[in-house]
C-alpha cells in the first residue's frame, strides 16, 4: 500500500541546485541525503 508523500518536488529541486552549485552530481542517492528521505520511486 502507498503512502503519502512527504517530499514536495519544491524540496527535490531544491536539493538537486544545492549539490550542482557544490560541484556534486545530484544523483537519486545524493538527492536522498540531502532531503533527508524519500524513496528511488518518489524522487
Amino acid at each position: 500500500m502507498a503512502g503519502v508523500a512527504k517530499i514536495t518536488k519544491e524540496q527535490i529541486w531544491a536539493a538537486a541546485e544545492k549539490l550542482l552549485q557544490e560541484g556534486k552530481s545530484p544523483t537519486l542517492a545524493a538527492v536522498r541525503g540531502v532531503v533527508g528521505g524519500g524513496s528511488y520511486t518518489t524522487i
